[in-house]
C-alpha cells in the first residue's frame, strides 16, 4: 500500500544513491577529466569497452532526450484537447524542440 511506496522513497537514497554518490565522487576525485564515466571504465577496461560507454551513453541521451517532447505534448493533450488535431501537434512538437 502506500506505507511501503513512503517507506521505498526514505530508504531508497540511503541504499542506492548514497552509496553511488559517494563512489562518484571518489572517482572525480581520482581522474579530474570531463569524459567522467568514459574516463574511468577506459582505465579500467581498455579502450574498446570505453568505446562502447560512451556510446551507450550518447544513445541513450539522444533517446531519452527524444522522449520529453511527445510526453509533454501528451500531458498537454489532457489540459488542451486541441493539441489532439494533427496540424496543432505538429507545430507545437516544433515548437517544443526548437524551444
Amino acid at each position: 500500500g502506500s506505507m511501503l511506496t513512503i517507506l521505498g522513497l526514505l530508504v531508497f537514497p540511503l541504499v542506492w544513491c548514497a552509496p553511488q554518490a559517494l563512489v562518484a565522487s571518489e572517482l572525480i576525485g581520482m581522474f579530474p577529466e570531463d569524459s567522467g564515466f568514459v574516463a574511468w571504465i577506459t582505465h579500467s577496461f581498455g579502450r574498446f569497452l570505453g568505446f562502447q560507454e560512451g556510446l551507450l551513453l550518447w544513445t541513450s541521451g539522444v533517446a531519452d532526450n527524444a522522449l520529453y517532447p511527445v510526453l509533454i505534448l501528451d500531458y498537454l493533450t489532457y489540459v488542451f484537447p486541441i493539441f489532439k488535431m494533427p496540424a496543432c501537434r505538429q507545430a507545437a512538437t516544433c515548437f517544443i524542440i526548437l524551444a
